[in-house]
């Protein structure tokens, strides 16, 4: 049976680089109401009690030593994009198992579709690029620092030069992000659009 903390773990992880700099995105904005139970509710009371027994600190400490050990350099490697184009992809998800809320009691059954962004408002902007590209880094520097929402995601290329020059970038060094969005082109932009995903791929 599957617990909310697996649920919450795997949308968020699809909305976070899988490795390099251990930051968060942000805050999610704010929840919607909803008719039936508060599931985001449910699985805050589930993050305090993991906080309460010790886990939380254990997996924190943890993911900080996978980091510690990151390399710098993403080694993914995808083709500069010659013309634009936008698609959208859905975030649900259909339940295998059944999910739990923290006492184990069952909050939805097996078969139950989900779609996180039912429950929240995810406003932060994801670009993605090649640090090895001048033109990208400089589609970058124009279109992807204008907010804090916006997060720059290297895919390829090392970014240890690159802070100085455009503040935080983050890793998708194992290549994640990449498979979870369908990016086949650089750069490209995703962002929460109503109860989709948009990429944007942006010619250059």
């Amino acid at each position: 049976m599957m617990r909310l903390s697996a649920l919450l773990t795997g949308f968020f992880s699809l909305l976070m680089p899988a490795g390099g700099e251990a930051a968060d995105l942000g805050t999610i904005g704010p929840v919607y109401e909803v008719q039936e139970e508060d599931l985001v509710q449910v699985m805050m009371q589930q993050a305090r009690h993991s906080e309460a027994n010790g886990s939380w600190q254990q997996r924190m400490e943890s993911h900080r030593d996978q980091m510690a050990d990151s390399s710098l350099v993403a080694n993914g490697s995808l083709p500069r994009a010659q013309e634009s184009r936008t698609y959208t992809l859905d975030p649900s998800v259909t339940l295998q198992q059944p999910l739990l809320r923290a006492d184990g009691s069952v909050l939805y059954p097996t078969g139950t579709r989900i779609n996180p962004l039912d429950y929240v408002n995810y406003r932060k902007t994801l670009c993605f690029f090649d640090a090895g590209d001048r033109e990208q880094l400089e589609w970058v520097r124009m279109h992807c620092g204008m907010s804090a929402r916006d997060k720059r995601i290297a895919v390829a290329g090392d970014v240890r030069l690159l802070e100085p020059e455009l503040g935080r970038v983050y890793l998708d060094q194992e290549g994640h992000l990449v498979a979870r969005f369908r990016l086949t082109e650089l750069p490209a932009r995703v962002m929460a659009r109503e109860k989709l995903l948009q990429v944007e791929v942006i010619g250059l």
